[in-house]
């Protein structure tokens, strides 16, 4: 009997170092998480609160301390992608540029990727159409959009980019002729983490396309395009110099 009772002993002290080893890794994880949390809220705090923002950035963090390498290695290199362009294009000071230009090369370089596929870019005004942002993410925004369809719009085989102006604004009409999403799914496509059915992705990218836009003073809507597939409406405040300038021309396509 007093040998069982110095083993239930043993194992009870045993348990007890246990929950106190375990208790203080808890808590270390916390105050490691709480740091973290500071440091993004006194980066947010620089450039003015955002909630939405910070939650994001969170989870993002929460999910790579659960990545261990290996297969995850990707996904993790996505969630680091799509935290510094978050965080990049909360900070960002607007800059002029010609949406255009960039529109083409994009368009460009994505005809150059998919040789075989038809990417349509068409132009209602002549001569370059200025805007105001980061010339860089918003490249990086066509580029998720194009990324957007070969990722989630299954058998698809048109692109069609269209740029103008009108009313004192640029417009950028981004439709492809794929699967489509219910349109359940294309109410809520801009927000924080909705990936599309059967997609491992964290569903950030069209997150990080809308912040974008609207941090350039813009909006952006997703609608059913004309013949199934998906169809991404930007509008952008021209500068006040091209709201001028920008005359409406015929539309020019180069397939």
């Amino acid at each position: 009997m007093k040998f069982l009772l110095g083993i239930l002993v043993v194992l009870l002290l045993a348990a007890t170092v246990a929950i106190f080893i375990l208790a203080r890794r808890i808590e270390r994880a916390r105050t490691a998480l709480d740091a973290k949390k500071a440091a993004v809220q006194n980066r947010l705090r620089e450039h003015g609160g955002d909630a939405e923002l910070e939650y994001v950035v969170m989870e993002i963090d929460r999910a790579l301390e659960g990545v261990n390498g290996g297969d995850q290695a990707a996904s993790a290199d996505r969630l680091r992608e799509l935290k510094t362009v978050i965080l990049k294009n909360h900070a960002a000071r607007p800059t002029p540029f010609d949406a255009a230009g960039a529109c083409d090369d994009v368009v460009e370089a994505w005809r150059r990727q998919v040789p075989h596929e038809e990417i349509v870019f068409s132009r209602s005004v002549d001569g370059p159409i200025e805007i105001s942002g980061d010339p860089d993410l918003f490249r990086w925004s066509l580029r998720e959009l194009f990324s957007n369809v070969v990722a989630h719009g299954g058998p698809w085989s048109r692109i069609a980019v269209e740029l103008g102006s009108e009313d004192g604004s640029a417009f950028l009409s981004f439709t492809d002729d794929g699967e489509g999403p219910d349109l359940t799914m294309i109410s809520r496509l801009y927000g924080p983490f909705t990936p599309r059915i059967e997609s491992e992705g964290p569903g950030l990218g069209l997150f990080a396309v809308r912040a974008i836009v609207e941090k350039m003073g813009g909006s952006v809507k997703a609608s059913p395009g004309d013949g199934g597939g998906l169809r991404h409406t930007v509008r952008l405040p021209l500068n006040p110099s091209d709201r001028a300038r920008n005359r409406p021309a015929e539309a020019t396509s180069r397939a």
